[in-house]
């Protein structure tokens, strides 16, 4: 909240909070392209897991494989959406919710801190 002085035609001042129009959304961009960064890790490890259990001939390496590639998109998804947050940052916020809740979902254990992070900056970009 900013404060701006007012004076009235009586030559009073009174100074009135304005809420910030423009407000820096840095904490939100970082962290969302960290969570991205780390979820992109976590796709290439599941795809690499998946390409391991392919190569042994391993029932499901396919559909690992498959969600490694899913974690990568939805990572990268979420660091664009990071970049625009300042357009719309309630929109943005709940879709990277999303994007982050998705990478969880894909790949579980490798998704965990990239996915946290990613919920960590769309609940940053809720607030006013």
């Amino acid at each position: 909240m900013a404060k701006q002085t007012i004076i009235d035609e009586n030559g009073q001042k009174y100074v009135k909070q304005v809420a910030d129009a423009n407000r820096s959304r840095t904490a939100e961009l970082v962290l969302g392209i960290i969570g991205g960064i780390f979820g992109m890790i976590g796709g290439v490890l599941a795809m690499t897991i998946g390409s391991i259990g392919s190569a042994l001939s391993a029932s499901g390496s396919g559909t690992i494989m498959n969600l490694g590639w899913g974690c990568i998109g939805v990572s990268v998804l979420a660091i664009i959406l990071s970049a625009m947050i300042n357009k719309n940052h309630k929109v943005m916020g709940w879709l990277i919710i999303l994007c982050g809740v998705l990478n969880i979902v894909f790949v579980s254990y490798f998704g965990i801190l990239s996915g946290l992070l990613i919920i960590i900056a769309g609940g940053l970009a809720l607030r006013k």
